[in-house]
């Protein structure tokens, strides 16, 4: 079996989101396929690998947001089955909610940011309960559910011949920055659960990956000790989040970006890179997601 990580150029963006292809055999498989904006880049990265959205008989997608499932209908249209969490399956279907979801963020910048997605056809679409298990013939796909960023999240586990354990984490990891070990977390609204997220991460440690493949971006080969320093991460991100809120909310967006580029320098990221991955768009709907969780009762222990 082998994997190949596509990068498709999301945002004009080295790094910045990952398709892979797993080849078994003669069947060629997806783990992601990126927002239809990028679908072209998509077909290219495919070609070089000698394959083509004709060729590709499944497409596991770890939750719907547009930027790791926008193109599965394309997809979807060629012949591939599409196998994703149930709470997610009928937005696939039909997915006019999800784009006007996603245009109320990005308004005239959709098309140039995600595009929209187009319906999969009913018929190759597969609500794939947790702890399911898909058989293919480059080997079986178990769902592991993984909420917290989104309440539909599965992340995908596959062990190859050889031993090795591949965990496709989507955004249950969080993101990487490229060429760091420095984590970024979409504390998106309407389904950011603290709780549900440390869960999930210790679901992922508990599932004994040899490989961690991020779909911000690309492989880590020592997932188990990431995943603990992502919990802490992700912990102490959400409180300090939480207090800017809680001292003045009028004013948490640039108190926020402000602590967040001093962390990241800290740690010894490019605060040129920083800025180029994490927008303003990133601050402020994290600073939502916080804010509804909050709301509803969430609390950091």
């Amino acid at each position: 079996m082998d994997i190949h990580t596509l990068d498709l150029g999301f945002r004009n963006l080295p790094g910045a989101a990952a398709a892979f292809l797993v080849i078994g055999g003669d069947e060629h498989l997806l783990v992601e396929c990126g927002p239809a904006a990028c679908h072209e880049r998509l077909q290219e990265a495919l070609q070089r690998h000698g394959s083509s959205p004709e060729r590709i008989a499944h497409l596991f997608l770890t939750h719907i947001h547009l930027d790791h499932a926008g193109a599965s209908g394309l997809l979807a249209r060629h012949g591939a089955a599409v196998h994703v969490h149930p709470r997610g399956a009928r937005h696939l279907v039909d997915p006019e909610r999800l784009n006007a979801s996603a245009s109320r963020v990005f308004g005239d910048a959709l098309e140039r940011e995600l595009g929209r997605m187009v319906a999969c056809p009913p018929d190759r679409v597969h609500a794939t309960e947790p702890g399911a298990i898909v058989p293919t013939g480059a080997g079986s796909f178990t769902a592991l559910e993984t909420p917290g960023h989104a309440g539909h999240h599965h992340a995908w586990v596959i062990q190859d011949p050889s031993g090795e354990r591949h965990l496709f984490s989507g955004d249950a990891a969080g993101m990487r920055l490229p060429g760091t070990r420095f984590p970024t977390f979409p504390m998106v609204p309407p389904e950011f659960d603290l709780g549900l997220w440390t869960q999930s991460i210790q679901a992922m440690i508990d599932a004994g990956p040899t490989s961690l493949w991020m779909t911000h971006f690309d492989r880590l080969t020592d997932p188990v000790e990431h995943l603990h320093r992502v919990r802490e991460d992700l912990v102490e991100e959400t409180r300090q989040v939480c207090a800017l809120l809680e001292e003045d909310e009028s004013t948490a967006l640039d108190r926020y970006r402000r602590w967040h580029h001093e962390h990241a320098v800290s740690r010894g990221v490019d605060a040129r890179l920083l800025e180029r991955h994490c927008t303003e768009t990133h601050y402020a709907t994290n600073l939502t997601g916080v804010a509804r969780w909050l709301r509803q009762g969430g609390t950091v222990r």
